[in-house]
């Protein structure tokens, strides 16, 4: 009777002991599905920012490109403002000696006028009736 009541106290154990086990594999699978569905959205989130900085990637390195081209324009109308705002100094001082030329021109004409005045009056007069006989 002692032996079987141990048998009984051993196999009740047991049984506790296995439920017990059971039990703790039962949460420890539960867990590792948690576990992976976890690593398995981890995984498509990580690709998803993989794919997010590739795209970045390339983003800049078209805006680096884009970056490049217009820094480059920048620079060849720069030089080209140069090169006109020269072209245009060059023009203005032409453009002044022209005009002083012209004034001195003109007041070479003016005196060559007033000088052949005083010398023939009589043209001058002649020169105003003939501007008046066309006239009428």
């Amino acid at each position: 009777m002692i032996v079987t009541r141990t048998f009984y106290a051993l196999t009740a154990g047991a049984l506790q002991s296995l439920r017990s086990s059971e039990q703790t594999r039962e949460r420890l699978e539960e867990e590792v599905r948690s576990v992976n569905r976890d690593r398995s959205e981890l995984t498509e989130q990580l690709s998803i920012v993989g794919r997010q900085k590739n795209a970045l990637a390339e983003e800049l390195i078209n805006t680096r490109k884009d970056l490049e081209r217009q820094s480059d324009a920048v620079l060849r109308l720069s030089k080209n403002k140069e090169e006109l705002t020269k072209e245009k100094a060059e023009l203005a001082v032409q453009i002044t000696a022209c005009e002083r030329e012209n004034r001195q021109q003109g007041e070479v004409r003016i005196y060559h006028l007033e000088s052949t005045r005083r010398v023939h009056p009589a043209i001058e007069v002649e020169r105003f009736s003939n501007k008046v006989h066309n006239n009428s």
